[in-house]
């Protein structure tokens, strides 16, 4: 896994033809995590990310901060060409913990499915991404997904260490974060061969 500037998604980019006949992207499987710390200051609980990761396919990359992320966004969206009739679909295996982080950061306009005001089911960020709830459709943890497809979750990473955005992360450490998307686009790859596009997996 990369820093997402030195990353370059273009060579993805599908053809103009399956832009012009398809609404959303066709073969190419997005993910998105986030890892945030916990703290309690003045009997106050806070909580923020301190890193997110971002795969298509098997293309994994990372940034620190919200201003990262909106600026991999744009880069994204321009390398792919997306736009509000040609969108990519990510999975986010628990959107509605991963929503409340990154919901003031990114343009929220467009379609919303949710079970409940805290569920969210499917969103729609800066008009091209389907956030899709991975966990909605197969109900199964991610280290399930994992064993599923032979990549396996790393079950050592520790929790409790106080993490921010300028703490330097170990190789191992990296390699959880990465290993999270990537269960998830690999994932969502078979399903896709299953039903002959990304668009068709049931929600």
């Amino acid at each position: 896994m990369v820093c997402w500037r030195d990353a370059d998604f273009s060579g993805l980019a599908e053809s103009r033809s399956n832009r012009e006949r398809h609404s959303y992207a066709k073969y190419l499987v997005g993910a998105f995590d986030t890892e945030t710390s916990t703290a309690v200051y003045d009997g106050e609980k806070y909580a923020w990310m301190y890193i997110w990761q971002f795969a298509i396919n098997d293309i994994a990359v990372y940034g620190r901060t919200w201003d990262d992320f909106r600026e991999f966004l744009l880069n994204l969206r321009g390398q792919l060409h997306l736009n509000s009739e040609y969108k990519l679909i990510v999975f986010v295996h628990n959107l509605k913990y991963d929503f409340q982080f990154f919901k003031n950061e990114v343009n929220l306009e467009g379609e919303f499915l949710s079970r409940d005001s805290r569920t969210i089911i499917k969103c729609t960020v800066n008009d091209c991404y389907e956030f899709r709830d991975s966990g909605c459709y197969t109900e199964e943890p991610l280290y399930k997904m994992g064993q599923a497809i032979g990549l396996y979750k790393i079950d050592d990473y520790d929790y409790q260490k106080i993490r921010h955005a300028e703490t330097v992360l170990s190789e191992r450490e990296l390699e959880y974060c990465e290993r999270d998307v990537l269960i998830l686009t690999r994932y969502y790859q078979r399903e896709a061969a299953k039903y002959k596009s990304v668009r068709n997996i049931p929600i």
